[in-house]
């Protein structure tokens, strides 16, 4: 439904000739379109059908970019301020629930001002990123063995962080969240250690030692994320940044 009244709107107010074009659509049900107008763009990205991801919508004339997301429950979770495709101006975050939890004011992506944080509240910013690379398959004309290499954002990628220093018997944290198309995503984290798994790796296999999957090599392929340690969140730091990696190599027969 939000879908649906978010074009309709936007569509109605306007008297001048669009176009609208399907710019992505992946084999895990998220698509994205593009309304472009004499003075605007508007990109607006689906999880699926009936639900709103993202809208980016871009002024021609000021080059300014306002890029909100949502929750998959339909809350608001960022609205952000860009220019050149990165944060500028005032960018508000919010829990799942739709409450802000903090406002920041950018420049160049780079927090400079902090307008609002709310007590108790400890954010996690990161990326996720991946690298594969496969050697060997067809050879070239000389006879020397060719090598695909591929590179960039994990996009949508369903993820949580897992406590893993939780009392025993307790029942560990469990924290999910999904990658936007640039790879980037928020969490909105109790203080502790945490690994990173997959959205259906069961916690009850992870201990204290664990901090990503324990990936086993599948055929000729291997693969690893750049965690060699906990991913501690203290209580005393209220902003926190982490990065995460995947890299697979595999050789062709």
């Amino acid at each position: 439904m939000r879908s649906s009244l978010l074009i309709f709107v936007f569509l109605s107010n306007l008297s001048y000739t669009q176009d609208t074009t399907l710019i992505h659509q992946s084999p895990y049900g998220n698509f994205t379109y593009r309304i472009t107008s004499k003075t605007d763009t508007l990109e607006i990205g689906y999880y699926s059908k009936n639900k709103t991801e993202y809208t980016i919508q871009r002024d021609k004339n000021t080059k300014k970019t306002l890029y909100t997301r949502y929750y998959r429950n339909g809350k608001k979770m960022w609205i952000k301020e860009w220019m050149r495709e990165n944060e500028n101006g005032n960018c508000s975050y919010y829990n799942v629930q739709g409450n802000k939890v903090a406002e920041f004011n950018y420049s160049e992506g780079i927090i400079r001002d902090t307008l609002f944080l709310a007590p108790n509240t400890q954010l996690l910013f990161g990326k996720l990123s991946y690298s594969s690379t496969v050697y060997g398959g067809m050879q070239r004309e000389d006879g020397t063995s060719n090598v695909s290499a591929h590179s960039g954002p994990y996009s949508n990628h369903h993820m949580k962080l897992i406590r893993i220093d939780a009392a025993k018997g307790k029942i560990p944290d469990e924290c999910y969240f999904t990658s936007d198309f640039q790879g980037e995503f928020i969490v909105i984290i109790k203080p502790g250690k945490y690994g990173l798994f997959p959205k259906d790796f069961s916690s009850k296999n992870v201990n204290e030692n664990m901090f990503a999957p324990e990936i086993k090599p599948t055929g000729s392929t291997l693969e690893h994320w750049n965690i060699n340690s906990p991913i501690v969140i203290e209580k005393n730091k209220k902003i926190n940044y982490f990065d995460f990696h995947h890299t697979s190599v595999g050789y062709a027969p």
